[in-house]
């Protein structure tokens, strides 16, 4: 097992749920302390959302490896060469453990942008992320478009996310 990673999801969010998270993350290698405390000040039935601070290619490629994908010698080959399908066994784990289709996984990355994974997001969307110009991202947010792809957002404006060379 790694280090304890702090996973956040909405407050009273039923101890069931967090539960089955905190195994999925188990299954995937990672001690992970789940709390509710994330506060909303919306009413009404609002989308789940889980929040994860932990580097975002690591992260992804462990549930990949936990999956039985070759994980490689360098985290964004291995994510290019199947990792990404860890993305896809996290959405879809955390999906099943939410008990709800609609909502919003957020790796909130030390080192890089925080990446917001939509429930609803394409294989290709995921894909992609080995594409883009991680070096170039040291901070802000990205997000999927599905009209324009990987947007990337910082202090200095939003626009595309940058392409490796």
């Amino acid at each position: 097992m790694t280090e304890p990673i702090e996973v956040t999801v909405d407050a009273g969010a039923p101890p069931a749920e967090m539960e089955a998270l905190r195994a999925l993350f188990e299954q995937a290698g990672f001690e992970a302390d789940v709390h509710d405390n994330y506060m909303r000040l919306s009413a009404g039935d609002l989308p789940w959302l889980v929040m994860v601070t932990a580097p975002f290619s690591t992260f992804v490629t462990a549930f990949a490896v936990s999956l039985g994908t070759n994980a490689g010698s360098d985290t964004w080959t291995a994510f290019r060469e199947g990792g990404w399908r860890g993305a896809r066994a996290l959405l879809t784990g955390t999906t099943t453990a939410r008990g709800s289709s609609d909502g919003t996984i957020t790796v909130r990355d030390p080192d890089g942008p925080d990446v917001d994974l939509r429930s609803g997001i394409p294989d290709e969307a995921l894909r992609e992320l080995a594409e883009l110009d991680w070096p170039a991202m040291r901070s802000g947010r990205l997000g999927w478009s599905e009209e324009h792809g990987w947007v990337y957002m910082d202090g200095r404006g939003t626009g595309l996310a940058p392409r490796r060379p």
